[in-house]
């Protein structure tokens, strides 16, 4: 699948490409051992690290970046950007020439993210992307990425027509006492390719037979009498 990227000319040089997710996996993941001591029952138990549909979520699809260096104290963002010409029309309209920018609390009022005095950021994002004909983008916060201190909020924009303008991605700040810097190159939107089509969903239900049942107790017993049950069945290759 071809997606393409474009900026403006005068931020080549400085803007992070997106890069495919699974060259983001956080360290604290990769440092994290493959089984852990579980005082209460005694013996190792395997950490999600050994967790495909954990790992497949973590690594699926790209990120986007957070363009520069963002301080954050005592409540308020700092950054050093570029000034740009005033006469270049395209750059200075974006919202704010800057890599953040705010909604009004007010455009999510009735929400739990309300908070009457708390602007909502926006991450903003200098990529156009282009995706093929008949697929959409859902982005998302980086799936389980919970150490970092904002919450991305989710949407899904169809990037195969809407290509020419920006995304951006509005977020809650959840971490008041965060004190320090957010790095450039941050991840601060996942972004999973979709292909649209018209599901007609049909939601059937009913209890187990009893062979169903046997095949769910066989199931259960092989993922946990053998290891890598699930990765070495039933996981499709990635």
């Amino acid at each position: 699948m071809r997606i393409e990227f474009k900026c403006y000319p005068q931020l080549e040089a400085i803007l992070p490409k997106p890069v495919p997710a699974k060259r983001m996996t956080p360290e604290w993941l990769k440092s994290m051992p493959m089984v852990a001591d579980d005082r209460d029952l005694g013996e190792e138990m395997p950490t999600v690290k050994q967790c495909p549909p954990f790992i497949d979520a973590v690594t699926a699809g790209f990120m986007l970046l957070l363009p520069c260096d963002l301080r954050f104290s005592a409540g308020r963002f700092e950054w050093d950007w570029p000034e740009f010409p005033v006469d270049d029309y395209a750059v200075r309209t974006m919202p704010g020439s800057s890599p953040i920018a705010h909604h009004h609390p007010t455009q999510v009022v009735s929400s739990p993210l309300f908070t009457e005095d708390r602007l909502l950021i926006k991450f903003v994002n200098f990529w156009t992307i282009k995706m093929p004909p008949g697929y959409s983008l859902l982005f998302t916060h980086p799936f389980n990425r919970v150490e970092l201190p904002f919450l991305t909020l989710t949407g899904i924009v169809d990037c195969d027509t809407y290509s020419d303008h920006f995304v951006h991605f509005p977020a809650a700040w959840t971490d008041d006492d965060f004190d320090g810097v957010l790095p450039k190159g941050t991840p601060v939107a996942q972004a999973i390719p979709i292909q649209r089509e018209s599901l007609d969903m049909d939601l059937a239900f009913d209890v187990m037979t009893g062979d169903e049942q046997q095949r769910a107790n066989d199931v259960f017993r092989a993922s946990r009498e053998l290891p890598h049950h699930y990765r070495n069945v039933f996981r499709s290759k990635k």
